[in-house]
């Protein structure tokens, strides 16, 4: 048996999407002492091995990793690459700009990181007076003169809109966590720099871009939190494999759905509907392809901040007592547009509330189909814990929120 067969498989096998910056060395070593020979007879295992490496150095961001005494490392390699194409005619140079250190431009990101390194802090979230401070409990008045978000966008003098808490005071180090340090993310760095955590529930506006005619409602704009429905890293680690690989979600919308940062800094919709992992009946834990394209936004964050819309919600309306917390009356049809626009309200409501809210939908044919979109809705951890308080109470049927 050749020694050689499989060689790239079994090292890749069972190993995840991004590999570990110690396992993108070893695979261009067991790559660069391969024969020429081998390469044309396993083109196929040969470009699928280079196409995981290329993809874990730049969307998983291994390149973050690469010490300059590395850097000699991966220029041999792209070497050796352009030498594979030059005797094997099989075509790879074009995966140089993507791992070599001089079209990656890493000695002017390290001059930076040099130029703008920080002591490193103790604690995940370091905020002010952070030794007695639960993000839970923060209260606007702790957020004192927050300027408003958006200097760019069309609701600049909404002071309405703000961030939900402090920065944290280790935002340098939680950006690195993110590894969003090539030029086209700058945007989006500045913005966590100065602002975390935009939350658009219960304000007088309803928020949202256009696309292509389509109303995409926001909901928050994340940063770092302890609640993980706000928390960048906790959200996009929820939806791990669900999000197709190359997109990093930050913003969460009506009806489950995200905005996503791409490669290059540009910003997509993930539909819940369409991106998502759905089971295949047919193949016990199968699963069905997932489409993987996800419709362009935006250029650029700052072009998405400068999309975003303000209108004014049908909120004006008198809730009597019988419109509201009767449930043999249905609700009338003004609020039914509102449910419908954003089911999520239902989480506006107090808590003891809620089942009274459901029981007057199931009143209406309108309100039941509010309802069956209570399913598609992707719930915070607190949302999850007030849905599992009103089930042990018996004050809440299976399967309205799953």
């Amino acid at each position: 048996m050749n020694e050689n067969e499989n060689i790239l498989n079994n090292f890749l096998e069972n190993k995840p999407i991004y590999l570990a910056y110690e396992d993108e060395l070893k695979l261009i070593d067991i790559m660069m002492k391969l024969p020429m020979d081998w390469l044309i007879k396993n083109e196929d295992e040969f470009i699928e091995a280079l196409n995981t490496l290329d993809i874990s150095h730049t969307c998983g961001y291994g390149f973050l990793s690469v010490e300059e005494s590395d850097d000699v490392i991966f220029e041999n390699f792209c070497n050796w690459l352009r030498e594979v194409e030059e005797k094997t005619h099989i075509s790879v140079i074009g995966y140089i700009e993507d791992l070599s250190p001089e079209e990656l431009e890493l000695d002017i990101y390290r001059r930076r990181k040099k130029i703008n390194s920080n002591k490193p802090d103790e604690n995940e979230y370091q905020f002010d007076n952070s030794t007695d401070l639960e993000l839970n409990s923060l209260t606007s008045d702790r957020i004192e003169n927050q300027a408003c978000i958006f200097e760019s966008c069309n609701i600049k003098e909404d002071k309405m809109i703000q961030s939900k808490y402090p920065v944290p005071k280790n935002i340098n180090k939680l950006i690195s966590q993110l590894k969003l340090k090539r030029r086209p993310y700058q945007s989006y760095v500045n913005f966590l720099k100065q602002y975390n955590v935009i939350d658009f529930y219960g304000l007088d506006y309803s928020y949202y871009i256009d696309l292509e005619g389509k109303k995409l409602p926001l909901e928050v704009i994340l940063g770092f939190s302890e609640k993980e429905g706000e928390d960048l890293i906790a959200l996009n680690e929820m939806c791990l494999n669900r999000i197709p690989k190359n997109y990093f979600a930050i913003v969460r919308l009506n009806h489950g759905n995200l905005l996503c940062l791409g490669y290059y800094g540009k910003i997509y919709y993930w539909d819940r509907k369409i991106n998502d992992l759905h089971f295949d009946m047919m193949f016990r834990y199968g699963y069905l392809a997932q489409s993987t394209y996800l419709m362009p936004v935006a250029d650029s964050f700052d072009q998405f901040l400068s999309m975003i819309t303000r209108t004014k919600n049908k909120a004006n309306y008198t809730q009597n007592e019988n419109e509201f917390n009767l449930p043999d009356i249905t609700f009338p049809i003004e609020a039914l547009e509102l449910w419908e626009e954003n089911p999520k309200r239902i989480f506006r409501v107090s808590e003891g509330d809620i089942p009274i809210y459901i029981e007057k939908l199931e009143a209406s044919e309108r309100g039941r189909a509010i309802i069956g979109k209570f399913k598609t809705l992707t719930l915070t951890e607190e949302q999850q814990e007030v849905v599992a308080r009103l089930k042990e109470e018996g004050l809440l049927a299976d399967g309205i929120f799953e």
